[in-house]
Order: structure tokens, then sequence, then C-alpha cells
């Protein structure tokens, strides 16, 4: 009884950190789900039971159970960890507060920072793998694209993308990057930007694609949905979403969507 008891516990903490500090989920053939909370980095290894363990700064101090699982030679350059993907090769991406990082599939990190890369802000927020695999990286005042080799920045003297904006980024089956400043949403092909203004409601929060390619924009009073044609706002007066204001939102892939709110 004391053992199933610490198991409920341990379930409640993980799952209370998620939702209060946000989640993240990114696929790979190795990890099942990554995912993370304020200060830490979550996998679940498919060799593993649930729950995961996880990173917390440069150590991997915790395991809820004694499991024998594969170990990293950990060391995050952030305490605080905002965003993660996993590019098609298994290599694992980490947006932090102090940079970004890059755990391959042999366990190696290395690190990007304005000393080795094209980014200029310490703090790294919203990173996205395109469907050829070339990685995206959202900064304050820039988006910046990087193809493993070369980095290519975009931003208000090149685009007509805004000039300062700390958003969230998606990109949806055609390679279109999605992106909004508080005020107006943004489609970017790589070379040509359009820009969707007099909006239902001002998208200023997290963005997810849809199952059937259309792009969810979270707003202060609802969720914003387009479906390639048509802007439409839920919110609490016409549909059964929990909150007008969602912190996060996620699509599984039966097309279920995940959302957490404040």
């Amino acid at each position: 009884m004391k053992s199933k008891t610490k198991i409920i516990l341990q379930l409640v903490i993980l799952f209370a950190s998620l939702f209060l500090y946000g989640f993240s989920k990114a696929q790979s053939p190795e990890y099942e789900l990554w995912t993370m909370g304020r200060h830490t980095a979550f996998y679940l290894d498919p060799n593993c039971s649930y729950p995961p363990r996880f990173f917390q700064g440069d150590t991997l101090n915790y395991c809820f159970m004694d499991w024998s699982c594969k170990e990293f030679d950990n060391g995050l350059p952030g305490f605080n960890i905002w965003d993660i993907e996993v590019d098609s090769s298994g290599n694992k991406w980490l947006a932090t507060i102090d940079g970004l990082a890059k755990l391959d599939t042999a366990g190696k990190w290395q690190y990007f920072d304005y000393r080795n890369s094209a980014i200029t802000s310490t703090q790294i927020s919203y990173i996205a793998i395109d469907n050829s695999n070339n990685l995206w990286v959202k900064q304050t005042d820039a988006l910046l694209k990087f193809d493993g080799v070369l980095w290519t920045k975009y931003d208000h003297t090149n685009t007509s993308l805004p000039g300062y904006a700390n958003c969230d980024i998606v990109i949806d089956t055609a390679n279109n990057i999605w992106l909004a400043d508080g005020t107006n949403a943004y489609r970017f092909d790589g070379t040509t930007v359009q820009t969707f203004s007099g909006l239902p409601a001002s998208p200023d929060g997290p963005i997810a694609l849809g199952p059937d390619n259309s792009i969810w924009f979270s707003s202060s009073t609802g969720l914003l949905r387009y479906d390639g044609t048509t802007w439409t706002l839920m919110n609490t007066s016409n549909s059964n979403i929990p909150s007008n204001y969602i912190s996060k939102l996620a699509f599984d892939s039966l097309g279920n969507m995940w959302v957490a709110n404040n």
C-alpha cells in the first residue's frame, strides 16, 4: 500500500509540473515522448515503464523508479527549458534560457549561442523542425533557420515579418512557418510573408497544427482556428472549451486536442 501511494504521489507531482509550468512534446524513433517543465526535461523511454525520469540543470537528478534504462552524459546550458523538438535523425533540440542545446543519438551535447551561431538572444523560447529537417528558431527580433551547417536570419530588414515578437512558431504540411505578434498572424514560406489582420481575436500565445492542417492560435479571448479559408473563434460562450485563455495546446496522433489552462 505504501508503494502504491508513493507511485500515485509521483504521478501527481509529474502532472502538476507539466500543467503548472507548461508542456511541449516531440516524438522520435528512439524515445516515445519528450516534454518539459519549468526546470526539467522529461523523456519517456520505450524500454522503461511510465513515469519518465528527468534532467534538471546539469544533472540527471532523479528517477522515479530503479530502472535499468539508458543514461546520458547530460549538461543542459540553462535551468529553464522552454521548448523541445526532435528532428528526423533522432537529435533532440532544447530551447533554454541560456541558448540552444542539441543532444545527438550518441548522447553528445552541443550548444549554440551568439558565439557560434546567428543567435543573438540568450533566451530561446520557441523552436520547430520543418519537413526538410531544418531547425527554425524564434528569437525576439528575428526568425532563424539552421540547416545543420548554415544559419539564415529573417527579420524586418529582409522580410515583412514583425520587428518584435516573442511568439510560438508552427510549421504546416506545406512547410509554411506560422507565427503571431499579439495582433496579427503571419505565414512565411521562406520567401514571402502573408499577414492576416482583422482577426476575431488577437493571437498571443501557443500555436498548434491540427490533423487536417488547420492552424490553431490561442488568445486571451479563446481559440482561433484557421482552416485555410475561414477564421473561427471558439470560447466559453460557444463551445465546451474549459477557459478562454489556453496556456498550451497540442494534438495527439489520433487527432485529439489537449489543452492546459491557467
